[in-house]
């Protein structure tokens, strides 16, 4: 069941960025976008820098081929290896560590001039950071376990 669980997160970082375009950039897609990875790559701003949106946009595509990869590397193993699934992990890892210091910097300075509601979105957006990072350690976990059983059966066989 956990490592079920675990694949079903990898899927839906995969399809983040495409659940993204179906958003807009008003108060629930801000919503979505500050409190999971990947979401926002997807969403088109309506102010702001046209650039901005291509760079995210081209981001996201990138990350997307590398996902795809990963997945399609663990159904070609026959849903055995699961050394694409963790990149992914491992990726959301990185992203989301540099999403929380990014948070961090860039609000430090002005916590004690946000009113009530700024301040509790920007504490709840650098929580939904490391909410992600545990779950994504959690995640890998699960799929070395299942990498290691794998592994471990593969060996009765042989012998």
């Amino acid at each position: 069941m956990k490592y079920k669980i675990a694949l079903s997160f990898c899927f839906f970082l995969i399809l983040a960025p495409f659940i993204g375009s179906f958003l807009t950039d008003n108060t629930f897609g801000t919503y979505i976008a500050n409190f999971t990875p990947y979401v926002h790559f997807g969403i088109s701003t309506v102010g702001g820098f046209p650039f901005a949106d291509a760079i995210a946009g081209i981001f996201g595509l990138f990350l997307m081929i590398i996902e795809v990869i990963g997945l399609l590397l663990f159904v070609f193993s026959r849903f055995k290896k699961t050394a694409g699934l963790r990149l992914i992990l491992y990726m959301t890892v990185i992203y989301c560590s540099f999403r929380f210091l990014g948070s961090i910097a860039m609000n430090i300075s002005h916590f004690s001039r946000y009113d009530t509601s700024n301040l509790i979105f920007v504490i709840a957006s650098i929580c939904s950071e490391i909410f992600w990072i545990i779950i994504c350690f959690w995640s890998i976990k699960q799929l070395e376990k299942k990498d290691l059983k794998t592994i471990e059966s593969n060996k009765l066989k042989n012998h």
